[in-house]
């Protein structure tokens, strides 16, 4: 029993090696944008500018800053600008940023998972897709690295969140999803493989 939990371990953690040196993590998809004038673009945290960076972090910040107990800037600018992190952004035009994914391959117990630190899009472009399709793409990525689920925390006051991955995008409760009522969030995930 050991040596097949160590096997799959072994497995599990070449497949995100593997994953983590992709230069290009769009290549070889077939994504179909709802609006032809959306462009895409991904890039690892290091290579983000800073007007980008600070437009994450605003997004977010507007977005679910009040389902926090507490929240702090520096804990969540730390938290998205880990170094094995991927940004993918939609944009229409130039600078006009629509929304964005932020995702890490990492281990989760003894499975390979790609985990969503956060989705977000800009209020007025909300309802249009671009959260669906982010996800999608997410995990297209992941399939195409082999990565057996996606994985995410959403928090329990964020009910119009926790619909979108549990009725519209399939997302369940992970095994892992704490039961209590002491703490703020769920954990929900879907396997892929």
């Amino acid at each position: 029993m050991c040596a097949m939990m160590n096997k799959r371990m072994s497995e599990a953690d070449k497949r995100i090696m593997k994953a983590n040196s992709v230069q290009n993590i769009l290549q070889g998809l077939n994504i179909l944008l709802p609006d032809p004038s959306y462009q895409l673009t991904a890039l690892k945290t290091t290579d983000r500018p800073p007007h980008v960076q600070n437009w994450i972090f605003q997004t977010i910040k507007l977005n679910v800053s009040q389902f926090y107990d507490t929240w702090l800037d520096q804990n969540k600018q730390e938290e998205i600008s880990h170094p094995d992190m991927w940004n993918i952004l939609v944009k229409a035009g130039e600078e006009c940023y629509l929304g964005f994914v932020n995702f890490r391959f990492d281990m989760d117990e003894v499975y390979d998972v790609v985990y969503l630190y956060e989705v977000q899009v800009d209020p007025e472009a909300q309802r249009k897709g671009i959260g669906s399709l982010l996800v999608r793409i997410v995990e297209s990525v992941a399939r195409e690295n082999n990565i057996t689920k996606v994985v995410l925390t959403s928090h329990r006051k964020n009910l119009a969140s926790l619909r979108f991955y549990r009725e519209k995008l399939g997302y369940t409760d992970d095994e892992s999803s704490p039961t209590t009522e002491a703490v703020s969030y769920d954990i929900l995930s879907k396997y892929l493989q």
